[in-house]
């Protein structure tokens, strides 16, 4: 059956399981400590990492165009939230306090916003 259906490798719900636990556990740990992390999904079995981030008071990428910051290679901005609306990045949008910022990377281990700038 597997091969008719073009399966490379069996389902198994524990592991499925497993990793939304660890996925939502450490969404929680990350948004008590503060990080500013509110949602973390892994995809494409783990290569990719979407995360929300919450922008905290302090961040370097507050009031700077995108154009201005320097953005990781292996990050993509692909929404920012603002008081409900969802605004698709260009380079001249800012990132405001208060904001939510949809990132995806294949950098595993981000926690907070600022971890999407080089250096």
């Amino acid at each position: 059956i597997q091969r008719r259906l073009g399966l490379e490798e069996p389902v198994q719900p524990r592991s499925i399981v497993g990793r939304q636990v660890i996925e939502y556990i450490r969404g929680m740990e990350n948004s008590a400590g503060s990080s500013g992390v509110e949602m973390l999904r892994r995809v494409l079995g783990g290569k990719l990492e979407i995360l929300e981030f919450s922008v905290l008071p302090g961040s370097e990428c507050i009031g700077r165009s995108l154009l201005e910051l320097p953005i990781r290679s292996d990050v993509l901005l692909a929404a920012i939230i603002r008081r409900g609306s969802c605004i698709i990045p260009r380079g001249s949008d800012t990132i405001q306090s208060g904001d939510g910022v949809l990132a995806v990377t294949t950098k595993p281990g981000m926690t907070r916003l600022d971890d999407i700038l080089k250096g």
